[in-house]
């Protein structure tokens, strides 16, 4: 749709002091919503400027009330340029409309410059598409909205786009198994010379890419937390795991391996140290836990080759909480561990509160919290990039949340979460995250490096299928068939 534009008694005045940023006065029927992109003919030269703030005042002579607006200069027509503004700009009453489709591309590829992925359409009536800077997801990305807000379709789409239009290497922890489709991207180009998306791994619980780790790879540390150990409460049995893990001699031992060591090496006779790590194990019935490697079986990031692209951990299969921590933990690990190779790599966290909330509740928990404090604070100087998706800021570790400078912000209600998002990104105009109530399923604001113009979206389509559907609300229409009903069983049986 075209940029829409007024005239005549519906003119438009703006002015600037300076500082990149410029007041407008208009009649309301100008309708210049927060976000708007006005095109202001000064004196000084054309800009392209970025309606940020929007409140009325009734005239003095009683013709009504008018618009007022508070808004930042983004770029200057300067001779056949368009350059970024400067904070001395500045200049009287000059007349200002809605921006035009080829000042709102010039003034954007200004202020990028690089590749750019397209992600959607701009929100204000343009024909423009809406798009991030490539270049800008070597900063941590945090993407917020609450449930139903499109977040999980539109990550997607963003998703999709780095591994079509870019080299950036990509690893997804999957909660919900709401990204298992990217696999089928192969064949799906995007700029020329763009590598092939095709090579998307997805490690299932089942399958032919089995979500596995290697007990005896994860740090002594790690290894402990899993059978609930303490290094200073459970003095004995910690130091016996040590001893046993150095007498292994090799990092390639599962932990039925460990347990079977005990059974050989140890003494084992009530109240010794062995017995009860054994008996620990036994109890908590680890050994059996489905994500372990066995002896002739590779762990995941072993089951990758060297030019690996992307891979996508399905956690939805697993049924266990701890389990889940155990194979996010190892996989931040292995990812550090593999730190000084230098390799860009995009960690993506879908629902991340699971893995670096606030406050942890057990020490697994608190270990993957540690891990991605760690990535969040030293892992850009290494390639190691994050991008957190979760419902609320304030279910997040605020060491993680504070690292964090791009923003993909869907619908969200809240308003002490509004509030926590403008407060946590100063650099945003607060008058753009408060439109986050307003918005509709697949919109939303961007703004960071990966978008140096803060941008009101709406979604583009996904080119991969997307999993983790909905349950069918078929039974709102009692014309419908009814949904299958629980498990018949027999006359007095037990539940």
């Amino acid at each position: 749709m075209a940029a829409q534009t007024w005239s005549g008694p519906t003119t438009a005045t703006a002015w600037s002091l300076g500082g990149r940023r410029f007041s407008l006065d208009a009649p309301l029927v100008a309708h210049l919503p927060v976000g708007s992109l006005v095109e202001i003919d000064a004196v000084a030269g054309r800009f392209l400027g970025q309606v940020v703030e929007t409140s009325s005042r009734e005239t003095d002579d009683g013709g009504g009330r008018r618009l007022l607006a508070e808004g930042t200069l983004l770029a200057r027509v300067d001779g056949d340029d368009v350059v970024a503004a400067a904070s001395d700009d500045s200049f009287p009453d000059a007349p200002a409309r809605p921006a035009s489709d080829a000042l709102i591309a010039a003034g954007r590829s200004a202020l990028s410059g690089g590749p750019s992925l397209r992600i959607g359409r701009l929100r204000q009536p343009s024909s423009e598409p809406a798009r991030l800077v490539a270049a800008g997801f070597n900063r941590h990305t945090f993407m917020c909205g609450q449930s139903g807000s499109g977040k999980t379709y539109s990550l997607g789409v963003v998703l999709e786009r780095v591994l079509r239009d870019t080299r950036l290497r990509v690893v997804v922890i999957d909660p919900n198994s709401d990204y298992v489709g990217l696999d089928q991207l192969d064949g799906v180009r995007g700029v020329e010379g763009s590598p092939d998306p095709g090579s998307v791994t997805v490690f299932r619980a089942k399958g032919a890419h089995r979500l596995q780790v290697r007990y005896g790879r994860l740090p002594l540390l790690q290894q402990a937390m899993v059978l609930r150990l303490d290094p200073l409460a459970d003095l004995e049995e910690y130091a016996l795991l040590r001893r046993t893990s150095e007498r292994l001699g090799t990092t390639e031992y599962s932990m039925s391996d460990l347990r079977q060591a005990l059974e050989e090496q140890e003494d084992l006779s009530p109240g010794s140290a062995a017995r009860r790590l054994a008996l620990r194990i036994d109890n908590l019935g680890a050994a059996s836990w489905g994500i372990w490697a066995g002896r002739d079986e590779a762990p995941l990031l072993a089951q990758l080759p060297e030019d690996w692209r992307a891979f996508v951990v399905d956690l939805g299969g697993v049924a266990h909480a701890e389990e889940r921590t155990a194979v996010v933990s190892s996989i931040l690990t292995g990812l550090w561990m593999r730190r000084t190779e230098r390799s860009p790599v995009l960690v993506v966290i879908d629902e991340a509160h699971n893995v670096c909330p606030r406050e942890s509740t057990d020490p697994q928990q608190a270990l993957g919290v540690e891990h991605t404090v760690r990535i969040a604070a030293e892992g850009r100087k290494y390639g190691l990039y994050l991008l957190l998706a979760t419902q609320s800021p304030g279910k997040l570790h605020p060491g993680v949340l504070s690292q964090c400078e791009n923003l993909l912000l869907m619908k969200t209600n809240s308003a002490s979460d509004v509030d926590h998002l403008a407060e946590v990104f100063s650099h945003v105009p607060r008058g753009l995250i408060a439109q986050a109530p307003a918005f509709g399923l697949g919109e939303g604001l961007v703004a960071g490096r990966i978008s140096p113009t803060p941008q009101l979206f709406r979604s583009g389509e996904r080119l991969s299928p997307q999993g983790g559907e909905d349950v069918p609300t078929t039974w709102a229409d009692p014309a419908s068939p009814a949904p299958p009903g629980p498990v018949a069983r027999p006359a007095g049986g037990q539940p």
